[in-house]
C-alpha cells in the first residue's frame, strides 16, 4: 500500500501549480533567469543536507565560474560539479523523452560520483550499510537489483492513478528505503523526485538545507510506518 501525502498539503501545492500555469508561457529571459538560480540553489541546499560546507555564493563560484575555494576539499568542489552536471542530465532525459529505467538510475548516479569514487559510481552497492542515525536498516545488497525492478513497475503501475506531488514524495522515499549505492543515495533520490515533477510541469521543490532536521524528522516518521497523511510538514 502506498503512503499518502497531507491533504491540506497536497491541496496547497496543486493550488499553487494551477497559480504559477496561469502566467505561462513565461518570457525565455525569465525562465533561464529562474533555471540559473534554482541550479545554485538546489545544488547547495541539496549538497548541504548531505554534509558539504560550501556555503550558497561558493557554489555558485564552484559551478557558474570555475573557481577553487581556500579551505574546502577536493570532494566538496566535485559534488557541487557533479550535481549540477546530474540537473542537466535530468533536463536532457526530460527533452529526449525517455523512460525512468534501470539504466537512468545508473547513469544518473555515475555523474554523481564522477571524480569522488569512480569503483562506486553507478553500481549498485555489494555490501550491506546502516544509515547513520536513522531508524530503517537498508535492505541486504543481494536483493537491490529486484528491489528497484519493483520500485519502477510500482512507479508506472501508479504513475496516471497519484496526484503528482505524492508520486514523486513516494519514489523519493522508496528509493532512499532501498539506498541501492554505498553514497549518493539522497542527492539522487532528490534529483528523481525533482524529474517526475519536472515530467508533470511542476517546477523543481528545493528542500532547504535549514529544514534538514524537518526533512530527516519526516523520513524517520515514515520508517515507523506512520500515514504521512498525519505528518504535519
Amino acid at each position: 500500500m502506498l503512503p499518502h501525502m497531507n491533504e491540506k498539503l497536497l491541496l496547497s501545492i496543486e493550488g499553487k501549480k494551477r497559480e504559477l500555469d496561469r502566467y505561462r508561457p513565461f518570457p525565455r529571459a525569465i525562465v533561464e533567469k529562474l533555471r540559473e538560480q534554482f541550479i545554485v540553489e538546489w545544488t547547495y541546499n541539496s549538497n548541504a543536507i548531505e554534509g558539504n560546507t560550501l556555503s550558497l555564493k561558493e557554489t555558485e563560484l564552484v559551478i557558474n565560474r570555475d573557481l577553487t575555494i581556500g579551505n574546502k576539499t577536493l570532494k566538496e568542489h566535485f559534488e557541487a560539479i557533479n550535481h549540477k552536471a546530474g540537473i542537466e542530465f535530468i533536463e536532457q532525459f526530460l527533452k529526449k523523452k525517455k523512460k525512468l529505467d534501470d539504466t537512468f538510475i545508473k547513469d544518473l548516479h555515475r555523474i554523481i560520483l564522477k571524480n569522488i569514487d569512480d569503483a562506486s559510481a553507478g553500481v549498485y552497492r555489494k555490501t550491506n550499510v546502516r544509515i547513520l542515525g536513522a531508524i530503517h536498516i537498508p535492505p541486504d545488497s543481494a536483493k537491490i537489483p529486484r528491489l528497484i525492478g519493483e520500485f519502477l513497475d510500482r512507479y508506472y503501475a501508479h504513475q496516471y492513478t497519484l496526484p503528482v506531488p505524492e508520486l514523486a514524495a513516494y519514489a523519493h522515499y522508496k528509493f532512499v528505503c532501498i539506498h541501492p549505492f554505498v553514497d549518493g543515495n539522497g542527492r539522487t533520490a532528490r534529483l528523481i523526485m525533482n524529474l517526475i515533477l519536472m515530467q508533470n510541469g511542476h517546477p523543481p521543490a528545493v528542500i532547504l538545507n535549514i529544514d534538514r532536521k524537518k526533512y530527516n524528522r519526516v523520513v524517520k516518521q515514515a520508517d515507523l510506518h506512520k500515514p504521512l497523511r498525519a505528518i504535519s510538514v
